[in-house]
């Protein structure tokens, strides 16, 4: 997993919203819990993450996360991440599928529109740990 995206899903668990800076945001939201009736299965409440390609302005969470974390000054932060958000953006230009572990997958279309399919692997609301 990359350094970036395990940085983020750290993150996911304890915040509402993860802007990735020029690339859009990661949001959660409650999901409550539910029963699948057909398969006989009961899912937990959650936290269901969405993607927002309009939260671009770095709030400064993720950059002094990742500063704090691999002990860099800030800038150091900030272009890995810039790095990382080009190599994410060049993937997508290719029409290559980028996946975040335990978070989604991003595809891009002909028309340049950037779809995300959340996965579903991970359960970022803490309260149903152990459910």
């Amino acid at each position: 997993m990359n350094t970036i995206v395990k940085h983020i899903s750290q993150l996911l668990f304890h915040h509402e919203c993860v802007i990735l800076p020029n690339f859009g945001g990661f949001v959660c939201n409650y999901k409550p819990a539910y029963i699948q009736s057909v398969q006989h299965k009961i899912h937990p409440p959650s936290k269901q993450i969405t993607f927002n390609k309009n939260l671009i302005n770095n709030d400064g969470l993720l950059v002094n996360f990742v500063a704090d974390k691999e002990g860099v000054a800030y800038e150091q932060a900030l272009k890995k991440v810039e790095n990382f958000v080009l190599s994410v953006k060049s993937k997508l230009k290719l029409e290559q599928e980028v996946c975040f572990e335990d978070i989604g997958t991003f595809v891009m279309d002909k028309e340049g529109r950037i779809y995300f399919e959340p996965s579903s692997s991970e359960n970022y609301l803490l309260t149903s740990y152990g459910l």
